[in-house]
């Protein structure tokens, strides 16, 4: 979960798994677990992924979005066999306003 060199691997707890379409983790943080899911639908030859994070104090879509934006579109990227995204700077800070709530 960490881009930084050198960084050690992240633990996370594996909450449910049901190969092939569903999975929940708990993933550590600085102020709490965050419980993330991820579920795989197969419909007519195409395979959708939803991913599901539930936020709480202190963060927020804005804060939190752009990173996972970044880090599916990297999953993507390697699944489609394109170039992988590596420049953080076109994800954060631009996408905030694209996770911000409508008003």
């Amino acid at each position: 979960m960490t881009e930084e060199e050198g960084s050690p691997p992240q633990i996370v707890t594996i909450l449910e798994c049901r190969p092939p379409t569903g999975l929940v983790v708990d993933l550590p943080s600085p102020d709490g677990t965050w419980r993330s899911s991820v579920s795989l639908r197969a419909q007519a030859g195409v395979s959708t992924l939803v991913f599901t994070q539930r936020l709480a104090e202190p963060y927020d879509a804005t804060s939190i979005g752009p990173g996972w934006h970044f880090y599916l579109d990297r999953l993507g990227a390697v699944v489609a066999n394109t170039a992988v995204p590596d420049r953080w700077d076109d994800y954060f800070p631009s996408l905030r306003d694209a996770y911000a709530p409508s008003s």
